[in-house]
């Protein structure tokens, strides 16, 4: 090996230079797999819509993500994490991107448990219920690919697409699964596939919204006139200060 030899890091970085929040998450997610696979905490992880609204048990609308049951899912969850997740706190910042994150597990139980008691599917035997991580995912590759729609990439150093293609792909798998598995339960079907996507609205405004219309603190005019008059003040017309 030559004494000038450098060599440049290409994917993501090692453990110990991941950004300190996608770190956490990382060590968070093992533990939660560790719990539900090991430890049966899975029942004090998943999104009930009954719990949630009838014994407030709210602390569910956050750990849901945690609630991972297969060495295989882990495995995919933390590759993902890891790729994606990595540039996103670069990108944005540790603030921004953990205020992302709570709105990206937050919204989508938002939107599924109303859409679960305008259809119907409340109680043990009928109601859905929430748990994993592959929405999560889902909206952090699609906030990922709105960045850059049109960059090209080479999917597991191979296959040449586009991020847009590549988040494609995963919104796909993601809104077909539920009506794979549902069994014919379309109703069930639709209220996952909506709480799977329903990030993904918030990947869009975290990328493109803010950066069109950001957000701005105004007052109301009777204010605003008011907190001028407060810097003007009366002179003499001989006043020497006046120019």
């Amino acid at each position: 090996m030559r004494g000038n030899a450098t060599f440049q890091r290409i994917g993501p970085p090692g453990f110990h230079a991941i950004p300190l929040l996608t770190r956490g998450l990382l060590v968070a997610l093992v533990a939660g797999y560790v719990a539900t696979a090991f430890l049966n905490a899975v029942l004090w992880l998943v999104v009930s819509p009954t719990l949630v609204l009838a014994k407030a048990q709210l602390w569910r609308l956050l750990t849901y993500p945690f609630g991972i049951g297969s060495i295989l899912s882990l495995l995919f969850v933390l590759l993902m994490t890891w790729q994606f997740s990595t540039e996103l706190e670069v990108e944005w910042g540790r603030s921004s991107y953990a205020a992302f994150l709570l709105l990206a597990v937050l919204v989508p139980s938002v939107l599924a448990i109303p859409a679960s008691l305008l259809l119907g599917l409340l109680g043990p035997m009928s109601e859905p219920v929430f748990v994993g991580s592959s929405g999560l995912v889902t909206t952090v590759i699609c906030a990922w690919a709105f960045m850059a729609p049109r960059q090209e990439i080479f999917f597991w150093g191979v296959i040449p697409m586009k991020r847009q293609v590549f988040a494609w792909i995963a919104v796909i798998i993601s809104a077909v699964l539920p009506f794979e598995s549902a069994g014919g339960q379309l109703r069930t079907a639709f209220v996952v596939a909506l709480w799977a996507l329903g990030g993904v609205p918030v990947a869009w405004y975290w990328v493109r919204g803010r950066r069109a219309r950001p957000l701005q603190f105004r007052l109301p005019n009777a204010l605003r006139k008011l907190q001028r008059r407060r810097h003007l003040r009366v002179v003499r017309s001989d006043d020497k200060y006046i120019h």
